[in-house]
């Protein structure tokens, strides 16, 4: 039971520098064991920052304009930025590491000398308070 238990829930941990932030859910860092990586936080899914068919979809299923689901994706990215831009990261992986798109999936986690922060509970908060002002419009 516990040899299955360990394969089950093997993490790895890096140390990465946040170089740029792509949108509201990808960043690219720097990292001690992994180089140059393109990030992207572990069920987090935010609105896009450019015009593509992943855009398009976004807006029809919440029912919005093409642009202003650009706009709420740009907000996320600025929110990002701020947690993360410029700075050391934890960053935790699982075994299924890669997405899609080549991207590192990943739990991140931010320190400073009293607390430390889930950036990707932060995020999925910003993007939950974004669909529920969407849904408080509708009404």
């Amino acid at each position: 039971m516990t040899f299955l238990l360990q394969k089950e829930f093997r993490p790895a941990f890096d140390i990465c520098h946040v170089v740029r932030v792509i949108d509201g859910d990808t960043f690219v860092a720097d990292c001690q064991l992994r180089k140059r990586q393109h990030i992207r936080l572990l069920d987090v899914d935010t609105f896009e920052v450019r015009k593509s068919k992943r855009l398009y979809k976004q807006a029809s299923a919440y029912n919005i304009d093409p642009n202003q689901a650009k706009q709420f994706g740009l907000c996320e990215k600025t929110q990002l930025e701020k947690l993360v831009s410029n700075k050391v990261v934890f960053v935790i992986l699982y075994d299924r590491r890669y997405g899609v798109y080549g991207r590192l999936l990943a739990d991140v986690v931010i320190c400073n000398y009293q607390t430390c922060n889930y950036v990707n509970k932060r995020m999925r908060t910003i993007h939950s308070s974004i669909l529920k002002t969407l849904s408080t419009e509708e009404k």
